[in-house]
């Protein structure tokens, strides 16, 4: 999994520096990257996790939450005066706003956002692996099956060449041979269905491994 990724844009000299000070302090915080507010130009929704701004200007702030609300990225937003938090209501109704917040309940809050983060990739993690076990549960069948008709397609050659082979001197010699050339490719295709039902036996072991341990990861992540 890697690493998450915290933008923060500010206006405000020195806020980058005393963010990065004091989560230095928590280990499964990460370094911000850092922003200017009249810097930011189209955002790729792959480059961040969380965008932390404060001290933007109510014109810039609008330009920045109409680049970032439809990323559909977490956004916290610190601010001063509750004109600010209204603003941001209107515009990005899923940012969460703290007023006059301190550094530590900062911290605080933007450590539960990256640990919800880290859950919910888990829980995607899980249900792709699930699906792929899934679909290997299918394909096992799906072999089941054919394997099935397979062998009840080579039960009939097999026993009628068994019986055409049984008399002594019934056939020319010629025809003989490729009865018995029949016989023969039927056997290495029975051997063959041999091993497709041991493939067989190994992938539902598999399947029940695979199960059992996203059923696990599951109930982790949900913990």
């Amino acid at each position: 999994m890697n690493e998450p990724a915290v933008l923060v844009i500010s206006e405000t000299p020195g806020f980058s520096q005393t963010i990065l000070d004091r989560w230095q302090q928590e280990p499964q915080l990460p370094s911000p990257i850092a922003m200017n507010a009249d810097l930011c130009g189209n955002l790729s929704p792959d480059s961040f996790d969380l965008a932390i701004l404060e001290g933007v200007s109510p014109v810039r702030m609008e330009l920045l939450l109409s680049q970032l609300e439809p990323h559909g990225k977490p956004l916290l937003v610190l601010a001063m005066e509750h004109s600010t938090a209204a603003l941001v209501a209107d515009l990005a109704p899923r940012a969460l706003v703290l007023i006059d917040c301190s550094m530590d309940t900062l911290a605080l809050v933007a450590g539960e956002i990256l640990k919800r983060r880290e859950v919910l990739e888990r829980l995607s993690a899980a249900e792709e692996a699930l699906a792929a076990s899934e679909n290997n549960a299918r394909l096992g069948r799906y072999i089941t099956e054919m394997r099935h008709t397979i062998n009840n397609a080579l039960t009939s050659v097999m026993g009628n060449s068994e019986l055409m082979l049984f008399e002594p001197g019934a056939l020319a010699a010629n025809h003989r041979a490729q009865i018995e050339t029949i016989r023969t490719m039927s056997l290495r295709i029975h051997e063959i269905m041999q091993r497709l039902a041991s493939l067989e036996t190994e992938m539902k072991w598999m399947t029940k491994q695979k199960e059992h341990d996203q059923q696990r990861k599951l109930a982790a992540a949900a913990n």
